[in-house]
């Protein structure tokens, strides 16, 4: 269960496998967290902030927990998902309901003045990011097929929200990445394909991929030009997985335009 890819510059790309809870790297390293993870942030200075199942954690460079930054009372049928970073250095998360019966999951800000709810009515937050002028958090709820938009600021609450895109295809909008021309690409699961969308929502333009289940996207490479593509096998019978035996794999590709420097969660954003 590939998710989170995330480019570190000269120390490479850095994903977890969110169900095993192991957090992996190009170089080869890899290290377990002991429960299952959503996502993972850079912090500056090194190491990185996780959401795990019902808490968010601080970690050394070879994965060590150094400090629980936040603790979640959520239902047991409930865990965090995707995470980024926003453009003032705060890791931004979502939750899940993983029986997706109910849209009572939320979006989380760790800021030093503590935990905000920044959306609730969720049901399987996922994808999030910015523009490059920072001012427009995308963020995607994956069983209502919609990516959402809304008025972001340093403080305060998300307003002026708006669908976004709305997927009609197969396959539900999993995680998102935004180029540096501010156009949003979206992994489409079960649906075997990224799309980009212009400006107004609609579908610029459709990548298809060698497996079913794409996950997440990051941009990276010395030049932002690479595209990184992690992807699932969990729940794919057999005969999928042979008509798809890259089902699990990073993929990488070249689409021809670039993205945005990575963000690392600030010291002082990470204090609750």
């Amino acid at each position: 269960m590939g998710e989170s890819p995330v480019w570190l510059g000269d120390d490479g790309l850095v994903w977890v496998d969110s169900l095993r809870g192991r957090v992996s790297t190009l170089s080869g390293t890899a290290f377990d967290l002991g429960e299952k993870v959503g996502s993972v942030a850079p912090r500056e200075g090194g190491g990185f902030v996780a959401a795990l199942e019902h808490r968010v954690v601080a970690t050394d460079g070879q994965g060590r927990i150094t400090a629980e930054l936040a603790a979640l009372d959520l239902p047991a049928h409930h865990r965090l998902n995707d995470g980024a970073v926003d453009p003032y250095g705060r890791f931004v998360f979502g939750g899940m309901n993983e029986h997706r019966d109910v849209a009572d999951a939320a979006l989380y800000r760790l800021a030093g003045n503590g935990l905000e709810v920044l959306r609730t009515d969720l049901t399987l937050s996922n994808g999030i990011d910015w523009s490059p002028d920072g001012r427009t958090i995308y963020f995607t709820d994956s069983v209502a097929k919609r990516v959402f938009a809304a008025d972001y600021t340093e403080h305060g609450p998300l307003t002026n929200e708006r669908i976004f895109a709305e997927w009609t295809g197969p396959g539900m909008p999993d995680g998102l990445a935004v180029d540096a021309e501010g156009r949003v690409w979206s992994a489409i699961w079960d649906g075997a394909c990224l799309v980009r969308y212009a400006p107004n929502g609609d579908v610029a333009a459709r990548l298809d991929l060698p497996v079913p289940r794409p996950t997440s996207l990051a941009f990276g490479g010395p030049r932002l030009d690479t595209l990184y593509v992690t992807s699932a096998r969990v729940g794919l019978d057999a005969p999928t997985l042979t008509r798809f035996p890259c089902s699990g794999a990073v993929l990488v590709l070249h689409p021809g335009v670039t993205g945005l420097i990575t963000r690392r969660v600030h010291p002082g954003g990470e204090e609750s």
